[in-house]
């Protein structure tokens, strides 16, 4: 006898469920055949309408399959697009660095890379899908120094930081919060400006230059 499989992904469970659904042609003829053996005292017009009984059945529930399966369908495809929303990332520096004017900031020591959709190589986050997100970033220096930051989308400057400490000031850190519109595959990143020639990065002992980036929501 010819049989279907159909398979049903369960996402929170995670076992695979396979089970057959009679061919319903070959259903049809066991149901016609059975009905000849069982009712041929009966009217043959009472057996026909039982049949047709039988058939109708048979065919409601091919349609409930078939709706069942689309659900399970869309289901899939939700669960999908919710684990692709979960895009947060959080690096900092791991030691002191110096950088002059136009400087990539490399936050080589990653704390957080849901997606891994930041490179600590190259300091770079590449947006995997279009949509709203919220950047921070976070410089630390010491005293008679400074650092002079920016956001940058695609090259695009979008934020700035600057923090420019006196003699006696201590080790001070500066804080930017940012929320931009980023295009899927956009690069996005922190350099240090074009003022200031030289920017001294500290990293104290309990505060480390960090940069931080989420998805709020797509668009």
């Amino acid at each position: 006898m010819k049989t279907y499989a159909f398979y049903f992904i369960f996402p929170y469970v995670g076992v695979l469920i396979s089970f057959n659904i009679f061919n319903v042609h070959s259903f049809k003829n066991e149901i016609s055949d059975t009905s000849r053996r069982n009712f041929t005292n009966e009217p043959e017009n009472r057996n026909e309408a039982k049949l047709e009984i039988l058939e109708q059945t048979v065919e409601a529930l091919q349609v409930q399959m078939r709706n069942l399966t689309r659900s399970i369908k869309d289901i899939s495809r939700d669960q999908i697009k919710i684990k692709d929303n979960h895009v947060v990332f959080y690096a900092r520096l791991s030691s002191t660095i110096i950088l002059n004017t136009y400087s990539i900031v490399k936050f080589n020591d990653v704390v957080i890379n849901v997606g891994n959709h930041y490179n600590s190589g190259d300091g770079i986050f590449v947006a995997p899908v279009a949509g709203v997100y919220q950047f921070s970033w976070m410089t630390l220096t010491d005293s008679g120094d400074h650092v002079y930051t920016e956001l940058r989308v695609d090259n695009v400057v979008i934020d700035k930081l600057a923090i420019n400490l006196g003699s006696a000031a201590g080790t001070i850190p500066a804080t930017r919060v940012t929320v931009c519109k980023v295009e899927k595959g956009d690069h996005v990143w922190i350099q240090t400006t074009g003022t200031g020639g030289t920017n001294f990065f500290v990293v104290g002992s309990a505060a480390h230059s960090s940069f931080m980036g989420l998805l709020l929501f797509e668009t």
